[in-house]
């Protein structure tokens, strides 16, 4: 959700203490599809996002022209005073959350195997789909780049995409970095090592994160 602050007591615009259309007292992108609710001393109106909503940091809320004024004390004749007017942008909190990369696939792959990185274990997105993702690959393969260069060009989050064998080069190991960003604009980033086997043995692989919480 986000906090419209008011600098003193308002009339609500009329409203009472229920949900509301925002699109009624305040103008921004998804207004209209939007709900809001005025806070019990009327000075914070609250716009409930959802992940879909438009809003980002520096999104302008604009006040509707003659909705909104100052509260007006008992016995005061308020029909003179001025609508609230001006427009606001929209910034990021005080402490944005941070994203936290979990990256999960196996560690040894056979000759033929294919590599699959599940990034679902992932948190700290703030509810919306993850606005950056990139992958830097390190390694002494001759390939190196091929593999880099196919993720960050095919990757998906659900089903994670499966990297092809051909894409890899047998007896060597690559170390993979992972760079998630949300739309608060904070990143964080996080690494795994594979090494591809020259030849063909069991594997088995938990696609889950690493760390994993028990409650009892």
């Amino acid at each position: 959700s986000v906090n419209v602050l008011f600098n003193a007591a308002t009339n609500k615009g009329g409203l009472g203490q229920g949900q509301f259309r925002c699109s009624l007292l305040l103008n921004f992108t998804g207004a209209s599809i939007t709900m809001c609710q005025w806070s019990t001393d009327a000075t914070v109106i609250t716009v409930y996002t959802g992940s879909t909503s438009p809003l980002s940091i520096g999104s302008n809320f604009t006040v509707v022209k003659n909705t909104t004024q100052a509260a007006c004390p008992a016995l005061t004749d308020c029909k003179r005073w001025h609508y609230v007017s001006g427009t606001a942008r929209l910034a990021a909190p005080s402490n944005p959350v941070t994203p936290s990369v979990q990256i999960s696939g196996a560690t040894t792959l056979n000759a033929c195997d294919s590599l699959v990185l599940d990034l679902s274990g992932s948190v700290g997105s703030g509810g919306r789909p993850w606005v950056s993702r990139s992958f830097r690959v390190d390694s002494q393969a001759p390939n190196a780049t091929d593999l880099q260069t196919y993720l960050n060009s095919n990757y998906v989050f659900s089903p994670p995409t499966v990297v092809p064998y051909y894409v890899l080069n047998k007896g060597y190991s690559y170390t993979i970095t992972v760079s998630l960003c949300n739309f608060l604009g904070r990143c964080s980033q996080g690494s795994t090592s594979v090494v591809v086997l020259n030849l063909i043995a069991p594997t088995a692989t938990i696609l889950a994160p690493r760390l994993q919480s028990v409650y009892t």
